[in-house]
């Protein structure tokens, strides 16, 4: 076992969070419109976060982000019907009972 003693050389800024309701709802789900207006705000908040900060400055953006984890998202959705219709019994982690 091995214990740290000691001071962190540097104060971190704090990242901003996603506002809840992106991560909680109640009886019903948003459609992909609602969450892209949204986010315009959001977005803003932290390309500035992210070009401001003290360490690891870039022009970016949460949904440039969020974009290529989306798209292999749909391709893996795509992917997984294909080898359904050729008679694969496809079962998600998630279907399984433990």
């Amino acid at each position: 076992m091995g214990i740290g003693y000691g001071y962190p050389d540097d104060q971190p800024q704090l990242k901003l969070r996603i506002p809840i309701e992106f991560k909680l709802s109640e009886n019903h789900y948003r459609s992909n419109r609602d969450y892209l207006q949204m986010l315009v705000e959001y977005d803003q908040e932290m390309t500035h976060y992210y070009d401001t900060r003290e360490a690891n400055q870039r022009v970016d953006s949460f949904t440039n982000q969020e974009k290529p984890k989306i798209i292999a998202g749909k391709k893996r959705a795509q992917l997984m019907q294909v080898v359904s219709k050729q008679g694969f019994d496809v079962m998600f982690e998630e279907d399984m009972d433990y």
